[in-house]
């Protein structure tokens, strides 16, 4: 049987279309789908996996369910679109495990697991060396994240989660009342035997038949994982759960996917880009989407560019945001615009003034009020440059930091993902490549994945920043002109310059923390 797969979000377009021509069968399929892609809706079956745009962060899709089916689906996405970073979770959501209780520290409990110390919550006591069956609920998606884990066995099935307790719950999808009337009704039974239940979105539009046919199934099984708790003497793994896969999408992703929907219905480039924009300006989008049939495409990229550019220029500061590879992110302050140019690339410059001491950490050179720092962030290059000047304008150093290709998200925002690689140039000393070790131990782990691409930005990005800032001579503080001949400068004075760096911080890290 075909593995069924729902769909969600802002690139749930040009996801589906990658899915369908790679022959998976898409459920509970929108009316728009069903008219651009030719599909049947196929509402009322369950989904194996859903792929979905993560809330919290709109340049992530997640993969979650069947666990082998979802590390099949998302090693299409992967596979098909470019330079994607992936992180997958060593452990499923709803995992059953046997695990050791460590003990309590700092008001929390500990247990061991197979993958390493988790926190036990809604225990009754925390007493150390004992064995217990645990069920995970919160999983890590990345190196340090805690894994949280509760007592008692789990078990999933298409349309609930069953384990002992007394509580019905419902998936925040399921929204019609009438269906959660008649899934309280199935439920009443079950709870007066001991057993909680979580009514899944698949439940939402199921037949009624299938759902309480699944019960019983599911109350079985988890007679049988607890029993097999019980047998085991140390700590292990009983159940997998459902896997997690996130899935970040680069600027060169979301340009691949905006050709892939432009196959099913009219695209503009920069439409997934735009997608991810703060507040109403994401529905431009659609509008551009409209007319995109009777401008020319350069038109319309220029156009486009220039629309980004005045946003941007009527805000008169830009921050960036600085993605790590172990999934965090640090906002590096605001800084002024200088420049903007928008005819053949969107390029800016940044500037900002130093007005504490200290030591600009990875340059190793000192820190003083006065400083200038020029930023330089260029469409489609896959690192950004940061030079240093001294009060007086000569340059202290130079910091090129490696990165997917930076997006500029309107209203002001500029971000990428830090590739953990820089080149610095201390005046006029030879360059040095810096945290070289720091990529090597993240792409040792199990968690993360870095496309091809990925690992192209780094060699060719390399070589052509090695050629450009090693011979480099004494720069001004603000280049005569960029290469467009279009820009724009921006209003706000370099004197207005708010949020700068701290004593003995890097030049790529936030003032709080």
């Amino acid at each position: 049987m075909a593995v069924r797969v729902r769909v969600r979000g802002i690139y749930a377009t040009a996801i589906s279309k990658i899915l369908v021509d790679e022959g998976y069968t898409l459920v509970d399929v929108s009316d728009v789908l069903v008219r651009r892609l030719g599909v049947p809706p196929n509402k009322g079956l369950p989904a194996d996996v859903t792929v979905k745009t993560d809330n919290d962060d709109a340049s992530k899709i997640l993969v979650i369910g069947h666990y082998e089916h979802s590390e099949a689906i998302a090693k299409t996405i992967v596979g098909r679109v470019p330079a994607t970073i992936s992180h997958t979770s060593p452990i499923g959501l709803y995992a059953t495990l046997v695990a050791r209780v460590r003990g309590a520290r700092e008001g929390k409990c500990f247990v061991e697991t197979p993958y390493g110390l988790a926190e036990l919550i809604e225990y009754k006591e925390c007493k150390g060396g004992s064995l217990l069956p645990v069920s995970v609920i919160r999983v890590p998606m990345n190196p340090k994240d805690t894994i949280v884990v509760v007592p008692g066995a789990r078990v999933v099935g298409d349309f609930a989660v069953v384990w002992k307790g007394s509580r019905v719950l419902f998936s925040p999808h399921i929204r019609n009342k009438g269906r959660i009337s008649e899934l309280l009704a199935l439920s009443s039974k079950y709870v007066r035997q001991g057993l909680s239940i979580k009514w899944r979105s698949n439940s939402d539009e199921a037949d009624l038949e299938a759902i309480a046919t699944e019960l019983p199934r599911l109350v079985k099984q988890l007679e049988m994982v607890e029993e097999k708790t019980r047998e085991l003497r140390d700590v292990s793994v009983v159940t997998n759960g459902e896997r997690i896969i996130s899935i970040f999408l680069t600027y060169d992703a979301k340009l691949y996917l905006d050709s892939y929907r432009r196959v099913v219905t009219p695209t503009v480039d920069y439409h997934h880009i735009l997608k991810t924009s703060k507040g109403l300006y994401r529905d431009i989008a659609e509008l551009l989407d409209e007319v995109s049939g009777y401008i020319s495409s350069d038109l319309l990229r220029r156009t486009v560019r220039k629309f980004i550019a005045k946003v941007a220029e009527e805000v008169g500061e830009v921050s960036i945001y600085h993605r790590k590879l172990d999934g965090h992110y640090i906002r590096l302050g605001s800084a002024n615009i200088a420049k903007i140019s928008y005819d053949e690339r969107l390029e800016l410059e940044l500037l900002r003034r130093i007005r504490s001491g200290g030591v600009y950490d990875g340059l190793g050179v000192r820190k003083e009020p006065g400083d200038i720092v020029r930023t330089v962030v260029y469409e489609g290059t896959p690192y950004i440059v940061h030079y240093y000047f001294n009060s007086d304008g000569k340059l202290k150093g130079v910091y090129v930091n490696f990165n997917t290709k930076p997006e500029i998200v309107i209203p002001n925002t500029v971000e990428y993902v830090d590739l953990s690689i820089d080149l610095v140039r201390v005046d006029n000393s030879s360059c040095e490549l810096v945290d070289q070790e720091e990529l090597r131990s993240l792409i040792a782990n199990n968690f993360i994945y870095l496309s091809q691409e990925i690992y192209e930005y780094i060699s060719k990005g390399l070589g052509e920043a090695i050629n450009i800032y090693c011979d480099i001579k004494q720069p001004e503080i603000l280049s005569p002109s960029l290469s467009s001949t279009t820009s724009i400068t921006s209003r706000t004075t370099l004197e207005s310059s708010a949020d700068e760096f701290t004593s003995n911080s890097s030049p790529l890290e936030d003032n709080s923390m």
